[in-house]
């Protein structure tokens, strides 16, 4: 990791830490599957295999690209966009799949509830990186 900040490092331990949980799920659908074909075919929809296969590969492309190695191959502007726009469509997807929970499930409010804020307070701090700001006299 030489050249790269702390914060760096500590995005880069919470996105492979993210990851490694994530297959950890993966491997715990897959034992559901095998376990109850019936349950499991209920649990799911076209929709979900859709937008989830999609969650995963955006998953697998950000932490491979995690590591000094991949990311100078992929550049910087490359990186950037996989990572932001990777970061925003899981947020949705987190938000979609704990908001469509809650009539079922109210409790499922709460996992929501730190997804919005995030949301917001990345819209927050875009909307004040474009405000123009007032040039002083000197």
């Amino acid at each position: 990791m030489a050249g790269r900040d702390g914060s760096a490092a500590n995005r880069r331990t919470l996105g492979v830490t993210f990851a490694a949980s994530h297959a950890i799920h993966a491997v715990a659908i897959a034992c559901f599957a095998s376990m109850d074909p019936i349950a499991y075919a209920a649990a799911t929809s076209l929709a979900s295999y859709i937008f989830g296969g999609i969650g995963y590969a955006v998953i697998i492309a950000m932490t491979a690209t995690s590591f000094d190695r991949t990311a100078k191959a992929i550049g910087a502007r490359g990186f950037r966009i996989l990572h932001v726009a990777g970061g925003y469509y899981l947020l949705f997807q987190f938000m979609v799949s704990f908001g469509k929970r809650i009539p079922g499930m109210p409790l499922y409010g709460l996992f929501l509830i730190p997804l919005v804020a995030v949301f917001a307070l990345r819209m927050i701090s875009m909307a004040a990186k474009q405000a123009p700001r007032a040039v002083q006299a000197g």
